[in-house]
């Protein structure tokens, strides 16, 4: 999101996202396996699901946006933080950091669902091979780091405000462990 748009994010969108992305397909393709039914619709239902839960997070996130809060969050008021920050040409705004909902799980909960995904789209795989998993390590590295350098810029944005954040939302990516 605040990365300059230069050649190694023009390279990595033009070549390596779409090679790598249907790398797992390709080797379903070369490898099939001859699921049992419950297996298959398994993964397919916790690939859905986790589709869902994709949406449903940054719906939930867009939401609280739009109305500054005045919505409902699981069928309750939400609750959020009111944080404070200067602008480099010094004018002081406000954000609302959300805590609750799936905000409240951990601090980047939208990419759990997002790895989710990849992991159920390899599964009919099975473990006879990485090749079909490279995707999902790749998302995950991917991903961990950007929450990293996100978690970076938020500090640095809302320095105290942030430190409340994290003693409400005390996951970064995973609830309850990571």
């Amino acid at each position: 999101m605040h990365d300059r748009f230069g050649f190694y994010i023009y390279w990595g969108v033009s070549v390596w996202v779409p090679s790598f992305y249907t790398l797992t397909g390709l080797y379903l393709v070369k490898h099939p396996n001859n699921l049992s039914t419950e297996y298959a619709l398994f993964c397919f239902i916790a690939g859905i699901t986790c589709l869902y839960l994709n949406y449903a997070t940054d719906e939930q996130r867009l939401r609280f946006r739009e109305t500054s809060g005045e919505t409902q969050i699981w069928g309750k008021k939400p609750e959020y933080i009111r944080a404070k920050y200067t602008t480099t040409d010094g004018v002081e705004r406000e954000s609302l950091l959300l805590t609750s909902g799936f905000w409240g799980l951990s601090r980047h909960f939208n990419y759990v669902p997002e790895i989710g995904v990849s992991f159920f789209w390899a599964l009919p795989a099975l473990f006879d091979n990485l090749t079909p998993y490279l995707y999902v390590l790749f998302l995950i590295g991917l991903l961990t780091h950007r929450a990293g350098r996100d978690e970076e810029r938020c500090l640095q944005k809302y320095g105290k405000y942030f430190e409340e954040y994290k003693k409400k939302v005390p996951s970064s990516l995973i609830p309850y462990i990571f």
